[in-house]
């Protein structure tokens, strides 16, 4: 399952690394979950290529929340941004990834569940997340698609 999107746009993973993971794990079949109104314009276009590839369930816009834990709980994995369904997957032990950005992953984080992924490295680090004083090096967009793959590959439902 993949969690695309949370209410604050700094704490959204950039869509084209969710586009690399769903097209370089092409055999694995992904659950879309989350809303899209809370993907920014200029990643709309993205969303589009994620919904379209033929490995994709699409639920954007459409769990309930009863619905979004039975498939948590029925997946083999979640990759989620920082938000309620990593709580979720977390609760269910599920296996998989949760990416970190501007909140710190030490104080929300949960260290027997979902490897945690995130970036530090800005001086303002944590900070307030409805706003990023640093858009140029948004902290989100340091965390690479490629340590998350490699994280994955060794996880029985990516083999």
């Amino acid at each position: 399952m993949l969690s695309l999107t949370t209410a604050c746009r700094w704490k959204n993973w950039p869509l084209e690394n969710f586009l690399t993971l769903v097209d370089h794990f092409a055999n694995v079949r992904f659950a879309l979950t989350g809303f899209a109104h809370e993907v920014i314009a200029e990643e709309q276009e993205t969303l589009r290529e994620i919904r379209s590839r033929p490995n994709v369930v699409d639920y954007l816009d459409g769990l309930s929340v009863s619905d979004l834990i039975r498939l948590i709980a029925s997946s083999a994995a979640v990759i989620t941004n920082d938000a309620g369904a990593a709580h979720i997957a977390n609760a269910f032990t599920k296996p998989g990834a949760v990416l970190f950005g501007p909140a710190s992953p030490g104080a929300f984080a949960c260290r027997d569940g979902l490897k945690t992924f995130h970036d530090s490295s800005c001086p303002l680090h944590p900070c307030v997340q409805w706003q990023c004083a640093r858009p140029a090096h948004w902290c989100m967009r340091k965390i690479a698609a490629q340590d998350v793959i490699d994280y994955l590959t060794a996880l029985p439902a990516f083999r």
